[in-house]
C-alpha cells in the first residue's frame, strides 16, 4: 500500500506533443515553487488525445499529478490540468491567479527509521518511503514529513512508529540537507490497517439555499411519496391531501352541512338553495365539479326536506333548532312566534 500525489498551481512551457509507448502525450516544462522560496525545475507529462494541442506558454494551470520526487529529478503524471482563463501575454493575468504558489503533497508509505528533532524550533521529521505509477513503471521517492514545532497543534501528536503505515497531507515547504524535499504536515493517519466495517459517516443535512456552479455543501435527495388528489373543486393540483377513513352516511352529512354552513354568510332558504342550484346547472362545469355540486345539493336539501315530518306541537323548536344546525340565522317568522307567545 503505497501512493504519492501533489496537486497545485503550475506554470507550463515547451509544449510538446511526442509518442511514448502506444500513447501520445503532452509534454511541459515547469517548477516547483516551495514555501521556503526554492524553487525545483520538473517535467509534467498528460495524456493527449488525437486532434489535441499543447497549451500556450506561461498558461498557468491546477494540476492533480503522480509524482516522483527527488532533488535533481522531479517528474509528474498529471492526470487532469484545468487551465485559468486569460491570455497568458497580458499584464493583467496575474492579477486574477490565486496566491497559492507551494503545491500540496499527499501519499500514503512506511516509516523506516525512528524521528529526529530538528534545530528549528524543535520541529519533528521523520522520513516515509513512497512508490507510485510514475512514466510507465514504479518508482520509489523518499519524504521528509515535519510537525512544524512552532504551532501548538503538534506538541501533543505522537510520531509513527517505525515500519508502520501511515498517510500525510502538507505544503512542499523546503529541502534538507540531503536533497530530501520536506512537507510540513497538515493532516496525518497512523497506523494505517484494516477498515472496520461497523464504522459510521455522518453525513450533512444542511439544504443548499441558492442553486451555483459549484457548490460548498449538500444534503441526502427527499424521497417523494405520490399522493391521491381530494374528489373536490376546491383542490388543487399541488394540494396535498390524504384520503380519510370511510364514514357513513349520517356522519357524511353533518360533516358537509357543517362546512357549507361556515362558508355561507346569508340565511338559506329552499328558494336560496333551488336558484343556487338551476344556476349551477346552467353554467359549464368540469366533470369533478359538477359531480361535486350533485352531492353538495342533495346533502342540503335532504336535510329541510324531513323538516315536514315533525310532528305540528313541536313545530316551532324543530323549525329553530334546524336554523340553528344548519349554521343560518333564525328567521323573522320564528322569531315572531317567540314572541307572540311571551
Amino acid at each position: 500500500m503505497s501512493a504519492l500525489n501533489l496537486f497545485g498551481i503550475f506554470a507550463l512551457r515547451n509544449g510538446r506533443r511526442s509518442k511514448s509507448g502506444k500513447n501520445y502525450y503532452c509534454f511541459y516544462n515547469t517548477v516547483l515553487q516551495c514555501s521556503s522560496g526554492i524553487t525545483l525545475p520538473a517535467e509534467m507529462r498528460i495524456y493527449s488525445p488525437i486532434n489535441d494541442v499543447a497549451v500556450e506558454d506561461d498558461t498557468v494551470v491546477f494540476a492533480h499529478c503522480r509524482a516522483y520526487l527527488l532533488y535533481n529529478e522531479i517528474l509528474l503524471d498529471a492526470s487532469h490540468i484545468f487551465p485559468f482563463p486569460g491570455d497568458p501575454s497580458s499584464r493583467e493575468y496575474d492579477e486574477n491567479l490565486p496566491n497559492c504558489h507551494a503545491p500540496y503533497v499527499t501519499g500514503v508509505g512506511h516509516v523506516p527509521f525512528h524521528h529526529e528533532v530538528l534545530s528549528e524550533n524543535g520541529s519533528k521529521a521523520f522520513n516515509v518511503i513512497c512508490s507510485e505509477y510514475v512514466r510507465d513503471g514504479t518508482k520509489t521517492s523518499t519524504i521528509q514529513c515535519v510537525y512544524d514545532g512552532s504551532t501548538p497543534r503538534w506538541n501533543n501528536t505522537p510520531t509513527p512508529n517505525v515500519n508502520s503505515t501511515i498517510h500525510f497531507v502538507g505544503i512542499l515547504s523546503d529541502m534538507s540537507q540531503t536533497g530530501t524535499l520536506r512537507v510540513n504536515l497538515e493532516n496525518i493517519a497512523l497506523n494505517i490497517g484494516h477498515h472496520d466495517a461497523n464504522s459510521t459517516v455522518s453525513t450533512p443535512t444542511t439544504t443548499p439555499v441558492k442553486k451555483r456552479k459549484f457548490a460548498s455543501f449538500a444534503s441526502l435527495p427527499i424521497l417523494k411519496t405520490s399522493v391521491s388528489p381530494l374528489m373536490s373543486g376546491e383542490a388543487g393540483p399541488s394540494s396535498n391531501v390524504v384520503e380519510s377513513p370511510t364514514r357513513s352516511p349520517s356522519a357524511t352529512n353533518q360533516v358537509n352541512i357543517t362546512n357549507i354552513s361556515k362558508s355561507s354568510t346569508t340565511p338559506l332558504s329552499h328558494h336560496n338553495m333551488d336558484m343556487s342550484i338551476s344556476e349551477r346547472q346552467n353554467s359549464p362545469l368540469s366533470p369533478i365539479e359538477d359531480q361535486s355540486m350533485q352531492i353538495e345539493s342533495s346533502l342540503i336539501i335532504a336535510p329541510v326536506s324531513m323538516l315536514s315530518d315533525i310532528p305540528s306541537d313541536n313545530a316551532e323548536h324543530s323549525e329553530t333548532t334546524n336554523e340553528t344546525n344548519l349554521g343560518v340565522t333564525p328567521s323573522v317568522k320564528s322569531l315572531g312566534k317567540r314572541k307572540t307567545k311571551k
